[in-house]
């Protein structure tokens, strides 16, 4: 899907984001991990504002997309790629100050998801801040894919299925998993 659709997440970072590394940063610059990096779309602005950013992708075009942007923005010093799955278990030799998930919790069930943070976990400093957010679609935007997420096939979908977010989680299910 990479190679066919560049923008496949969109073309504009996630303002939040954005907003709130600007407000816990105040003006220094802090090292900063993105959870399914994707093709970059949040990766390149973060380091553009003068941050290091790990970015952690399963897809090889979208680090190959990563890399290039990162050279033709000038920010390659900035942007550290890893490849691998973001449910296999792993830690850095450093910490990192904040870290974002965007637009990618719909692709785990509960247990799933309760992997991905215990590697957020591994990752941040003492204090640090982590910001997930879900793309929310309702149930006509899945028409043009061939199958429900895997959220919404796992026991995870909400009562009213008319009115499902993509994460597909109700709040007392994810509080414990992020506690």
């Amino acid at each position: 899907m990479y190679r066919d659709e560049k923008t496949l997440n969109g073309n504009a970072p996630d303002e939040y984001i954005l907003s709130r590394l600007s407000q816990i940063s105040k003006g220094e610059s802090k090292t900063v991990f993105d959870f399914g990096a994707g093709q970059g779309r949040n990766t390149i602005p973060v380091a553009q504002k003068g941050h290091i950013v790990h970015a952690i992708e399963i897809n090889h075009d979208g680090l190959c997309d990563i890399n290039n942007n990162a050279h033709n923005k000038s920010v390659k010093n900035n942007v550290k790629t890893v490849h691998q799955n973001i449910l296999d278990s792993f830690e850095l030799t450093t910490k990192d100050d904040f870290a974002y998930m965007s637009h990618i919790s719909q692709h785990f069930n509960k247990e799933e998801l309760e992997q991905v943070l215990s590697n957020v976990h591994n990752v941040l400093k003492n204090g640090g801040e982590f910001v997930f957010d879900a793309l929310v679609r309702t149930r006509k935007n899945y028409k043009k894919y061939d199958k429900l997420p895997h959220c919404l096939t796992s026991g995870y979908a909400l009562e009213d299925p008319e009115d499902y977010g993509s994460a597909s989680f109700k709040r007392e299910d994810i509080r414990p998993v992020a506690k």
